[in-house]
């Protein structure tokens, strides 16, 4: 074995620590190729200098989106902006649009999905690890939401188990770094199962927890949504890794998701709050904080 298959060896076995971040998310969309990179250069400039200090990459492939060489170059470009922002970047994985009603299948069929989904992540990994960008990439993101509704069922929970379990695993064959996945709840559960469900998930794997605060959906009331995250962000009994604060109202409730943003002075309350414990803080989403539509 020579010394750098040494190093890599020692390092995946070592346990991963990792500093709390101050993060966007951003979600790459068909329409942002159409921002120049100098805006994009001052757009990163502008959320480091409101105390962000990584971006959040959702998603590296969306459905077909980002599956050609030029959408990936320029995914790169925008990235690059990103790190000579002084940012630092967490990388996305595929998401699949219609992952919640994919996700609704029986079981045999959800076992067939995920072993898909753990195919196309493994050539993603593959392509991203080779780009200049690794150096200034911290962690990795699954793009699956787990939710409080579709995994109360044992059989189906095991299922999502095995294959976080799996998808853990080959991310750390490449990259020992962080791995992140979120969650949200909307009340289908009670508090309590509700944290054994994420206790549960995270169990056994590398995996950190990001839980969502649910105030742009509203689909809870502060204080129902107070009971979950008080019981999971206990300092003494920490279940998750950090909170994704909503920097959003959400106007349709329906099947097509919409929203706005928040009116300047209610953002920039939103953006002073910090997760509990010294946890990882998180802004939903980048363009609820700066008008991304191009001049």
């Amino acid at each position: 074995m020579n010394i750098r298959a040494l190093i890599l060896c020692i390092a995946l076995l070592l346990p991963i620590t990792s500093q709390a971040v101050t993060a966007i998310f951003y979600q790459p969309q068909t329409a942002d190729q159409s921002i120049s990179m100098e805006k994009w250069r001052t757009v990163f400039s502008s959320i480091h200098k409101k105390g962000i200090d990584t971006v959040v990459v959702q998603w590296t492939q969306y459905g077909d989106f980002l599956s050609t060489e030029q959408e990936i170059e320029w995914l790169k470009e925008v990235l690059f902006q990103a790190k000579s922002a002084k940012l630092k970047i967490i990388m996305g994985l595929n998401a699949d649009p219609d992952v919640f009603s994919k996700t609704q299948q029986a079981p045999a069929g959800l076992e067939i999905y995920f072993q898909k989904s753990l195919e196309s992540n493994k050539r993603l990994i593959s392509k991203w690890m080779t780009s200049p960008l690794m150096d200034g990439v911290i962690g990795w993101y699954i793009p699956l939401e787990i939710d409080d509704r579709e995994w109360r069922d044992a059989e189906r929970r095991s299922i999502l188990k095995r294959y976080l379990d799996r998808q853990s695993e080959q991310i750390r064959s490449s990259s020992p770094k962080p791995i992140y996945i979120s969650s949200f709840f909307t009340g289908n559960m009670t508090p309590d199962s509700y944290s054994q469900l994420l206790k549960d998930l995270k169990s056994g794997n590398a995996l950190k927890i990001w839980v969502q605060d649910g105030s742009g959906t509203n689909k809870l009331t502060a204080s129902e949504r107070s009971l979950y995250l008080n019981t999971i962000s206990n300092c003494k009994t920490r279940v998750v890794d950090g909170v994704v604060f909503e920097i959003f109202t959400q106007t349709k409730h329906d099947q097509v998701f919409a929203a706005e943003s928040l009116s300047p002075a209610s953002l920039a309350s939103k953006l002073k709050q910090r997760a509990p414990c010294k946890e990882d803080s998180l802004f939903f989403e980048l363009r609820y904080l700066i008008n991304l539509q191009p001049k």
